[in-house]
């Protein structure tokens, strides 16, 4: 028993970090300082780069920057990995109209 909690309790350690990374980007997001908010979602998109929620925060990010060669990257990225989530192609459609103007 012992044994089995020592083997789950690194993932699950991970898993929360992970967690606490992404609320911590949003609460920088929410607050307008989206560099910091950047340097948490790269931690988070490192250990998680297979989910789209990471890129597309980040790209969230780059478009309040005005970023956004970098925020089409990762708009695309989160595409990629979760293209039935019509949010990600909105966030899209969204930044090349905002530019056009």
């Amino acid at each position: 028993m012992f044994l089995a909690l020592l083997l789950v309790s690194p993932s699950l350690l991970a898993q929360k970090m992970n967690e606490i990374l992404k609320r911590q980007a949003i609460s920088h997001m929410q607050n307008g300082r989206y560099e910091e908010a950047i340097d948490l979602l790269n931690k988070y998109i490192s250990a998680n780069a297979r989910e789209a929620q990471g890129y597309n925060l980040r790209g969230l990010c780059f478009e309040k920057k005005e970023q956004y060669q970098y925020a089409v990257l990762d708009f695309r990225r989160a595409v990629r990995l979760d293209p039935s989530n019509p949010d990600h192609q909105f966030f899209i459609k969204e930044l090349k109209a905002s530019k056009e103007k």
